[in-house]
């Protein structure tokens, strides 16, 4: 698949595929989790979030949005911080090189079977890749409690944040995740690939 990491400014320079986008993320969302606090009228999930500080990480086949994810700069508004802190009762990670990790959402084709996915693994990869590039060396999410038994499968530390609470119509848990390049290589050992990845200029997230 090929990879596109679009800064939030750089959003109009990809119309349609922000649009395939934003459309996959309502799809997953709203009309399959039934998530109607997101629903909007023309089948777009675009929140707040998607501001100017804003990444957005696309895989993409044969011309179409496979999978998505959005990474968040926790020096900057984020979902965690502005719309679930009380699932992070121990505390709210914050800094520079501490990043949110939300809205992964996979296309039904690329889909595996209630475990991890091709696609979800090749997400997970580039996500990696790109926090090691940037010195990232830490992601919160909110997620399933199995995600946290799958990251630990693979020998990814991922510390709960509080227990599970419900969020609209499922049970949730916030994890701060380490980003070490030895967790990178069990996803190489693991045969996942990486996307090909255009060339599209990552922001200079602190100025």
């Amino acid at each position: 698949m090929e990879l596109f990491i679009i800064e939030g400014t750089d959003v109009g320079r990809f119309p349609r595929l922000m649009d395939q986008a934003f459309q996959l993320r309502h799809q997953v969302f709203v009309e399959e989790k039934g998530w109607e606090s997101l629903r909007h009228r023309d089948g777009r999930e675009i929140d707040e979030f998607d501001h100017a500080h804003a990444q957005h990480v696309l895989l993409v086949k044969d011309g179409q949005v496979a999978v998505y994810s959005r990474i968040l700069p926790t020096i900057y508004p984020h979902l965690l911080a502005n719309v679930y802190p009380y699932l992070a009762p121990r505390g709210i990670p914050r800094g520079p090189q501490i990043w949110e990790w939300t809205r992964l959402c996979i296309a039904a084709p690329v889909r595996g079977d209630g475990r991890w996915s091709f696609g979800s693994g090749e997400m997970l990869r580039a996500v990696f890749e790109h926090c090691l590039d940037n010195d990232v060396d830490t992601l919160t999410w909110q997620g399933h409690p199995d995600w946290l038994l799958r990251f630990d499968r693979l020998g990814i530390k991922a510390r709960p944040l509080g227990l599970p609470t419900r969020v609209e119509n499922e049970i949730a848990v916030s994890a701060a995740m380490e980003i070490t390049s030895q967790a990178l290589d069990v996803l190489i050992d693991r045969n996942i690939p990486a996307a090909h990845k255009h060339s599209v200029r990552v922001p200079e997230l602190l100025q």
